[in-house]
């Protein structure tokens, strides 16, 4: 297998390397924790189907495989690598769909010399040795972990806030767009999936999905490239970046869907196309704009809905900055809906007019700075950062202080005009 070093940094940077073609690692020297992180990503597009099945595959590869043929010999051997984590889990990137692999061990300083070495084996038993019998999951294995999955999507269900989003979703989304179907995928399409179909979705992730490797720690970079180019992952084709963002034309009207069920909290949620992508010469300023509508406890929603009117028992803003739109949610008591719509549209038409005061708007970006410095101390933010900007080829070239100080008060009025309401959901508890 030919390995291509396509950028090299000092110590203490990035190195990347292009292990195959649609297999990307990169490596982050760094004496600043104590342990490593090891974060590989399998990433398709997503349609309806696909979701449900990697999401059962994700969970099936760390119940078992070859060699530690259960929980229980997984655990045991996580143990003897002084307490090591695993996990597998399936998240999405803009249109794509990655079953991510994710661990987190103890560095050799700190244990044994060749605790890098182990590790990468242990992940490459885990990923590419299921524990199969006769061509298919182990039949026990595979049901017991179809029936946890369908316990989840039943607890999914009954939180009503996650539920309310996901109808939100619907609404926003076209008929034919994947984008309607959660990453975790459905309860719905789990009852047509059989072992033999797992099998084939893990056979295709092996052989054609993008893999993304990320490496962080105090590692040397040789070491890990030498020992990922044991792995069986041959050349297959990469992500065409600018599909993985999703856009679609705008509704003349916002789609609306009221429904009622016996809740206690109702459920207003809305959402908002703003054309601003991640990466964008715009981005900060969105993210700024977030901030202030909804996206913190300094922002206008929080502070004139919750606080000041005491309407909501939450009401907040988040982005979804690989589509292009904003979400505003909110838990209310039904009888307040109008009320509660019309101070949204107020706090919406105030960052259309500029009307936040200097110090909300400085307390915001200062509180913006503050949550990124300290995620840099979250070695699993900082390793799910560089994945994402990895698959989507972003690099910024300033730092977040010099990129949030140029964001004024022009942009964010801006911004605010460009959004258009598209959908709104309501789930009501009353009659």
């Amino acid at each position: 297998m030919m390995v291509v070093a396509f950028k090299f940094m000092r110590r203490g940077h990035k190195l990347r390397y292009q292990l195959a073609k649609g297999v990307n690692l990169q490596v982050q020297p760094t004496q600043k924790f104590t342990v490593t992180k090891l974060l590989v990503s399998f990433a398709t597009p997503q349609t309806f189907t696909n979701a449900t099945t990697r999401n059962l595959l994700a969970n099936l590869l760390v119940s078992g495989s070859q060699h530690y043929p259960s929980q229980t010999a997984i655990a045991r051997r996580l143990a003897d690598m002084y307490g090591a984590d695993l996990n597998a889990y399936v998240a999405r990137i803009g249109t794509a769909h990655t079953v991510r692999f994710s661990s987190t061990f103890v560095n050799d300083r700190f244990s044994q010399p060749g605790m890098l070495g182990k590790q990468l084996d242990f992940m490459r038993e885990i990923i590419f040795q299921p524990r199969l019998v006769n061509g298919r999951f182990d039949p026990q294995i595979w049901r017991v972990q179809r029936d946890n999955l369908q316990a989840a999507y039943q607890s999914v269900k009954d939180d009503k806030q996650y539920y309310s989003a996901q109808q939100l979703m619907k609404e926003y989304y076209r008929d034919d767009s994947p984008m309607q179907m959660p990453s975790a995928g459905t309860s719905e399409r789990l009852t047509s999936v059989d072992n033999d179909q797992t099998v084939a979705a893990y056979r295709s992730m092996l052989a054609n999905d993008q893999v993304d490797i990320v490496v962080i720690g105090d590692v040397d970079p040789e070491t890990v490239v030498a020992q990922l180019k044991q792995w069986p992952l041959a050349d297959r084709q990469a992500l065409a970046i600018n599909s993985l963002y999703y856009s679609q034309p705008s509704w003349r009207e916002p789609h609306q869907k009221i429904e009622h069920q016996s809740v206690m909290q109702a459920k207003l949620d809305l959402a908002y196309s703003l054309p601003v992508y991640y990466g964008d010469s715009s981005y900060d300023a969105m993210v700024v704009l977030n901030s202030l509508f909804g996206g913190s406890a300094y922002s206008l929603m929080f502070n004139n809905i919750r606080e000041k009117e005491s309407l909501a028992y939450y009401a907040e803003s988040s982005l979804r900055p690989l589509s292009g739109h904003l979400v505003v949610e909110t838990g209310i008591n039904a009888s307040t809906y109008q009320r509660v719509r019309q101070l949204i549209d107020e706090q919406l038409a105030k960052l259309r007019h500029g009307m936040f005061s200097d110090t909300q708007f400085n307390q915001v970006k200062k509180n913006l700075l503050n949550q990124y410095r300290g995620s840099m101390d979250n070695l699993s933010a900082v390793a799910s950062r560089r994945l994402i900007n990895q698959v989507l080829g972003v690099s910024f070239k300033e730092d977040v202080a010099s990129r949030l100080a140029k964001v004024d008060r022009q942009k964010i009025m801006d911004l605010a005009s460009k959004m258009s309401l598209q959908a709104i959901f309501f789930l009501n508890g009353g009659r």
